[in-house]
């Protein structure tokens, strides 16, 4: 029971030790494997495509299957990002296009110019 407070204690203070140590900055962990991104793309279409295997793809690459299969990963959450933001400034778009539309009707309507006419935002 004293060994498992003791090492629970150590612990504690070791995560407090690398926590106050990331606020320094001083510990930032191990640096990224650098990958050609063109290579990569290029590579993993060929994969995909089913051209090579995915062995073929990691010793073209350099990697490990670990690293392999999470760079993989993390390409397709960035595309899934980069489609989500698009879509919201379309959506965005569209609901300004709509604002300005229904502006003008209701100027048209009260007989203002339209740039005088205030709709409240939706």
């Amino acid at each position: 029971a004293l060994s498992e407070l003791d090492q629970s204690d150590r612990k504690r203070k070791r995560q407090d030790g690398i926590n106050r140590a990331k606020d320094d900055g001083k510990y930032k962990g191990r640096k990224p494997i650098a990958i050609d991104k063109d290579l990569f793309d290029s590579v993993i279409a060929l994969w995909r495509d089913g051209q090579i295997t995915a062995r073929q793809a990691m010793a073209r690459l350099q990697l490990k299957p670990n690293t392999f299969y999470r760079r993989i990963k993390e390409s397709e959450d960035n595309k899934m990002k980069d489609i989500k933001k698009a879509g919201q400034e379309i959506r965005e778009d569209i609901r300004e296009a709509a604002n300005r539309r229904e502006k003008k009707r209701a100027a048209v309507l009260t007989g203002m110019t339209w740039n005088q006419f205030s709709i409240p935002s939706i």
